[in-house]
């Protein structure tokens, strides 16, 4: 008996879950021995290798693969796990106080909360459209009798301060329409050159 292979009394408790290898005295050739297949599944899967590594004694590595795929389609392993599962839960040796424990402590990235990735394509193409849209105009947003504010990338509201831009008085002007009958010093602050320009301009 090799390593990770079935003992006797285990496969008494499995063997009932797998098809008869007669077919049930169907057509066709019977299949291949059960037990077999399983050991050399479960070699699979104790040592991680891959199919093709799986030892000549277990048969055809291909064969080995597709009984796999066929019990998992089926629902035979749910089957297996669903009823020890019960049975072990009807002798009363389920702990249902008790879940999970797990001293291991795996820490998320940033990005798994949701927030922007720092390096990557979706970084390098923020970049890219940052860049191509500066010195662009972009629209004012803000009350006008507390003058206009100008709104970065960020979609964050701030007011400039420059000679000549928003915040500097010599670039304040009368909007048409807030002239006579507005409140007195009711202005908008201009954006640009010209003292009526409908966007503020990135500088």
């Amino acid at each position: 008996m090799h390593r990770y292979e079935l003992t006797d009394a285990q496969w008494e408790l499995l063997a009932s879950f797998f098809p008869d290898r007669d077919h049930d005295g169907g057509p066709g050739p019977p299949w291949k021995d059960h037990r077999t297949i399983v050991n050399g599944i479960l070699w699979h899967l104790h040592t991680g290798a891959p199919w093709p590594d799986t030892p000549e004694r277990y048969g055809s590595w291909k064969t080995i693969y597709d009984r796999f795929q066929r019990w998992r389609r089926d629902g035979t392993w749910a089957n297996i796990l669903d009823t020890f599962l019960l049975r072990l839960d009807k002798a009363g040796r389920i702990d249902r106080d008790l879940w999970l424990v797990d001293a291991s402590i795996i820490r998320a990235s940033r990005a798994a909360a949701g927030a922007e990735k720092k390096s990557g394509p979706a970084a390098r193409a923020r970049g890219s459209q940052v860049a191509a849209s500066a010195g662009t105009a972009r629209p004012c947003v803000g009350t006008l009798p507390r003058g206009l504010w100008d709104q970065n990338s960020l979609g964050l509201r701030r007011p400039r301060h420059r000679a000549g831009g928003v915040g500097d008085p010599r670039a304040r002007a009368r909007v048409p329409g807030l002239g006579r009958g507005s409140a007195p010093g009711t202005t908008a602050t201009a954006c640009g050159p010209a003292a009526m320009a409908p966007a503020c301009r990135r500088r």
